[in-house]
């Protein structure tokens, strides 16, 4: 009987930490989601991009999200391997609908972002 509860409450210990554990995780999560939002509306503010650069900029990424999904689906190669490749196109897709100005700014904001993360 003893070790009946004690198994038992080796079990709601293990629930207990799986519980938080995924608590954790999904605040990391919203967290990462605020700063890639934050980083969007403050590269948007930053670049001036017009209504036409946001739809198509849009409309790329949202292509990325498909892509990527039938990636997650297909996991015949490496998934890391192919999620890398079709983050690199989307991103050259994106440059394309910038301006060489915006360009520019984008790769001094990129730069910046890398350094400080270096110092820290």
């Amino acid at each position: 009987m003893n070790s009946l509860t004690n198994l038992r409450e080796a079990f709601l210990v293990f629930v207990m930490l799986t519980i938080m554990a995924l608590f954790n995780t999904g605040q990391l999560l919203e967290a990462r989601q605020i700063a890639v939002r934050y980083t969007n509306w403050e590269l948007t503010q930053l670049l001036q991009l017009d209504k036409k650069q946001l739809e198509r900029i849009h409309n790329i990424h949202v292509l990325y999200e498909r892509k990527l999904s039938n990636v997650m689906q297909n996991t015949q190669q490496s998934m890391e391997e192919k999620s890398l490749a079709l983050l690199r196109e989307r991103n050259n897709y994106i440059m394309e609908v910038l301006n060489d100005d915006q360009q520019k700014i984008l790769y001094t904001y990129c730069t910046d972002m890398i350094f400080s993360e270096m110092v820290e």
